[in-house]
């Protein structure tokens, strides 16, 4: 430069304080300014540069005249070429810049604003290897000339494993760029002066500002992430270029070969140049970098989201807690209805004769039924007021126990009960309107019968004329049971809910197949001869069927309850090695950890004489997106889930030995499950990413089904990304977060770095909370906290056993109601046979065997309905319980 206020070169650089610049950015940025003129940089640190002789092969395909040259040298070189470190020609250059540049045009191949072919020494078209222009200086330095090849070694972008892992590439020379050398060097706080116009070539803001290097006085004196292993290399030479060019780039390459090489996920680009002349205003150009970074502020981690709306839809919660309680509420609604209709029947036969009466002096059935249904609706009013009442001192019961007995569900007391008028209404007239249909259909079976029969009394016999046929209903029960077996086959290829539903459903059509046969059987037995001589269990039992619709009815509300009861029981589970996949630690970090802790050696350098009680440890590192917990623990909406990126050591693993196997509801590939995540994605509802979660996880906390091949839709920074489920795991240690492969993870996040998330097996000779311990202390400045597996488990699943032990609760409620209808049956049998029982006493037969004959009519009835109800439920569980039996909880089922 001529001086301070002259400058030479005239232009508008963006540059970034992380070196480096994302294509989102770009993109924004060049809108704004169109591509005529503008270029982009991309610089790079060479450890050292080298002239060597080349290898045949990249001789020979220098020699090659065919191909065009645009599709020649952007080609990935050979890696068993790359891999050859060849012995340098002369002096070896520590510490250099190397720089691409080219035009923002998307294409544009080679052109740059430097005009560097008007330096080439070969022609264009001759060129047929991966090419570059070095500066006098180094020229002079390594003795090279156009037509001479050299060496560049660099450590790659990105670490494998926090390593830095030192690489090489070959470059033809194709031409040498000036330099001018300025009359007063630089200082720590001085630009150099020319007493000459200075070449394009000697800029140095081709290299960004990096603090702790462009502001020292030697490169001895940089402060670097890493050892400057080659500072003996350092000549003189060396200071004093510093001193006079800075980091001036000493090798040109095109921008496509040097972002291919030196490019990684967190971006391709150090700058971009934006063209600047007189009528230029730096406002302007700062006021449109700042709209185009707008545009793309969601991307770089800018959310200013609305609070309240947010709120709101957390607030909608995960479990659909209501619904799977009114679902599950229908058997203990079915069993009350039978109870009304037990009761109402009960009632009925008290005033039976004068219902014969009423219809013999000519009162039409249809208004009989109207005068009863009057009397019923006041005490169904009565009854709904009653039911409103309690059911309001249930449901706050039900708030108590989420807050102390059932607080694993929830994991947390702020809980309120409310209730809201129009739900009380629309609950009491609901209650109401179900009694009065029950009422109403007993009504007209009921006075449809004979007047005859009703003045007698024998309701009994008129039911028996007026059901006609019974093998219909032995047809119904046959249909029923072969629909329930139907649906038992359906269900073992469904999944999820689709698969509870299947089940249930074939277990409720079993349960009816069941009490219709005994409906039947009991009328048969009704109708059958007796001998003369009956002993008391015979008396019990023609006691029994003696009013069969009297009898099922008790045998169905106690069926139904012990059907909910035990087939919500096979659905508690006990933590099983499967579920955390024989990985019995869990790690999670604060901050990023970059060693690989999956390697003695990488833990050896790291906590040194510690890490010996680590060996036999195996431990699988996994990239992770900190989000919402979207686990069964989390009550709230889930926005925006926690992400895993996991690499392939877990399926070599699988490979290996099956102690490392999770349990899968579903995969797409049963042999190898962890490689289908390989496949590539980018997010797109074209190209969807594909994604491993725990079925509950997709089932309840993101709502999406929990099937194979199901599209997740999550939005993250604003922009929403497309997930393929192509696993469900089942019952995990994973539930609650989204695990990709690690290459799409990042792709889809290149800002994260490090690993933060750790399947941990301890190893058969080591003691758990020992790994712990060294794991904690090695890592403790990162935050790493280690836990037990089977811990975290055990509160997963502890939050599905206690919703199930709530939803059981609804099958002690209709227990209750079954036992209330069989002590209805029984007094209303000792009122109706007062006379009989009267009659045995008088000839001798004792009260003790009088209660005993009691008894044997009331056990079958109470036998019977549990009987049912568990038989018909474990039949239609017998599937599930062959394919989750290590994880169900047997000793809690079988109470």
């Amino acid at each position: 430069m001529d001086g301070p206020t002259n400058p030479v070169f005239d232009y508008f650089q963006l540059t970034s304080k992380q070196l480096l610049l994302d294509n989102t950015l770009l993109d924004a940025v060049i809108s704004k300014f169109g591509t005529a003129g503008n270029y982009k940089l991309m610089s790079y640190l060479a450890n050292s540069i080298c002239k060597v002789d080349p290898l045949p092969q990249e001789a020979e395909r220098q020699r090659r005249d065919v191909g065009p040259l645009e599709t020649e040298w952007p080609a990935p070189e050979s890696r068993e070429i790359n891999s050859l470190v060849l012995p340098a020609i002369g002096r070896m250059v520590p510490y250099s810049i190397v720089t691409g540049v080219g035009s923002v045009m998307a294409g544009a191949g080679g052109q740059d604003d430097l005009k560097l072919w008007s330096y080439a020494s070969i022609p264009r078209d001759h060129i047929r290897a991966p090419y570059c222009w070095i500066n006098s200086w180094l020229a002079e330095q390594i003795e090279a000339a156009p037509g001479d090849w050299i060496q560049l070694q660099f450590y790659e972008p990105e670490t494998a494993d926090g390593q830095l892992r030192q690489t090489q590439v070959r470059l033809l020379v194709v031409g040498i760029v000036p330099l001018t050398r300025p009359i007063k060097p630089y200082a720590r706080n001085r630009l150099a002066t020319f007493d000459e116009a200075p070449t394009r070539f000697i800029d140095t803001d081709f290299t960004p500002t990096v603090e702790g290097i462009t502001d020292q006085n030697s490169i001895s004196n940089w402060d670097v992430p890493f050892e400057l292993e080659l500072r003996e290399l350092i000549l003189p030479q060396d200071d004093q270029y510093w001193e006079e060019h800075r980091l001036t780039p000493k090798v040109f390459v095109p921008l496509a070969y040097a972002q291919r090489v030196f490019g990684s996920r967190f971006g391709s680009t150090t700058a971009i140049h934006l063209t600047a002349n007189d009528t230029t205003d730096e406002q302007q150009v700062r006021s449109k970098i700042q709209e185009g970074l707008l545009s793309v502020r969601a991307l770089r981690g800018w959310n200013f989201p609305t609070i309240r709306t947010r709120q709101l839809q957390s607030a909608t919660g995960t479990t659909p807690f209501d619904w799977l309680f009114l679902s599950l509420s229908s058997f203990v609604i079915i069993a009350a209805l039978m109870l009304v209709a037990l009761l109402f029947q009960l009632a009925v036969q008290q005033r039976i004769a004068q219902l014969g009466v009423m219809l013999s002096q000519g009162f039409r059935p249809s208004r009989l039924r109207r005068l009863i249904l009057g009397e019923m609706f006041v005490v169904a009013i009565v009854g709904a007021g009653v039911g409103i009442l309690l059911g309001l001192g249930y449901a706050k019961l039900m708030v108590m126990g989420l807050q102390s007995w059932w607080i694993g569900a929830i994991s947390t007391r702020f809980l309120q009960f409310s209730f809201s008028p129009g739900s009380l209404c629309f609950g009491g007239l609901a209650g109401m309107l179900t009694s009065m249909l029950t009422i109403q259909l007993v009504l007209r079976q009921v006075t449809r019968l004979q007047p005859l029969h009703l003045m007698q009394a024998d309701e009994g016999r008129a039911v028996e004329e007026y059901q006609g046929r019974s093998t219909v209903w032995w047809a119904v029960s046959l249909f029923s049971a072969l629909a329930a077996l139907l649906l038992l086959a359906l269900a073992v290829g469904q999944l999820g809910m689709a698969r509870a539903g299947f089940f249930f459903g074939s277990g409720m059509l079993l349960l009816a197949s069941a009490l219709l046969a005994v409906r039947q059987w009991l009328s048969i037995r009704r109708q059958a001869h007796h001998p003369e001589r009956q002993g008391l269990v015979r008396l019990a039992f023609r006691a029994m069927v003696r009013n069969p619709v009297r009898s099922s009815l008790s045998i169905s509300l106690l069926a139904v309850a012990s059907f909910l009861i035990a087939s919500m029981s096979v659905f508690q589970v006990s933590p099983n090695p499967q579920g955390y996949g024989g990985f019995d630690l869990l790690g999670v970090s604060t901050q990023p950890i970059y060693e690989n802790l999956g390697s003695p050696r990488a833990r050896s350098e790291a906590i040194g004489t510690p890490a010996e009680q680590l060996l036999g440890t195996t431990i699988i590192p996994l990239r992770m997106r900190q989000g919402d917990d979207a686990s069964c623990t989390n009550l709230f909406q889930v926005v925006q889930p926690t992400i895993l990126g996991l690499s392939q050591r877990l399926q070599k693993l699988n490979e290996l030995t099956s102690r490392f196997r999770f349990s899968w509801a579903a995969t797409v590939d049963a042999n190898a499950p962890w490689m289908v995540l390989q496949s590539p994605g980018n997010g797109t509802p074209e190209n969807p990413v594909p994604v491993v979660l725990d079925q509950n996880t997709a089932m309840w906390s993101l709502k999406q089904g929990g099937q194979l091949h199901s599209i997740i839709r999550v939005e993250l920074d604003s922009r929403v990304v497309h997930l393929r489920v192509v696993g469900l795991l089942s019952n995990s240690v994973l539930q609650g977060k989204l695990i990709i492969s690690e290459r799409n993870f990042e792709y889809l996040f290149p800002q994260i770095s490090g690993y933060r998330f750790f399947l941990i097996h301890s190893g058969q000779r080591n003691d758990a909370d020992t790994v712990a311990a060294v794991l904690e202390k090695g890592w403790g400045d990162a935050g790493l906290d280690v836990t037990s597996s089977v811990d975290v488990l055990k509160r997963l699943l502890g939050v599905q056993n206690t919703y199930i032990s709530a939803f059981q609760s609804l099958g002690a409620l209709g227990l209750l109601l079954g036992t209330l209808g069989l002590i209805a049956v029984q007094i209303r049998s000792i009122i109706e046979r007062r006379r009989e029982l009267a009659l045995m006493q008088a000839v001798g037969i004792s009260p003790w065997r009088i209660g005993r004959l009691l008894s044997l009519e009331s056990a079958p009835l109470l036998m019977g309905g549990l009987l049912i109800g568990v038989g018909c439920a474990a039949m239609a569980l017998v599937p599930y319980v062959i394919e989750f039996g290590p994880q169900i909880n047997v000793i809690h089922s079988l109470l």
